[in-house]
């Protein structure tokens, strides 16, 4: 199966799979197959996250897999009542892209 077959498995994949919060490497990361995407952060206090740099595995990147990550990790945050800080620019582009609707959580300098 090659890279384009194979984005919508890894798309269901990103969707489906639970966020997985790695707090000794400050790392959130979602199942890819036999890889993560992956978001580093700091923690600002216990219901604070600076959401510092996303990854996506090189292989998927440029097919979407960053944006669903995003709002998965946005969606992710704002059910556990949590507030972030967005230092990653990929973040604050996606972010402010969505109008207003994850910007309850969010918070500015």
């Amino acid at each position: 199966m090659n890279r384009v077959s194979n984005i919508n498995v890894i798309k269901t994949m990103l969707i489906k799979n639970p966020v997985e919060d790695v707090a000794a490497k400050k790392m959130f990361r979602v199942a890819l197959n036999k890889s993560h995407a992956t978001l580093i952060y700091n923690k600002i206090n216990p219901n604070t996250y600076d959401l510092i740099h996303t990854f996506i595995p090189k292989r998927y990147q440029g097919t979407g897999l960053g944006s669903i990550f995003a709002f998965k990790i946005f969606d992710y945050l704002i059910e556990k009542n949590l507030k972030y800080k967005l230092t990653c620019e990929f973040l604050i582009k996606i972010c402010d892209k969505t109008k207003g609707k994850y910007e309850l959580n969010r918070i500015k300098d």
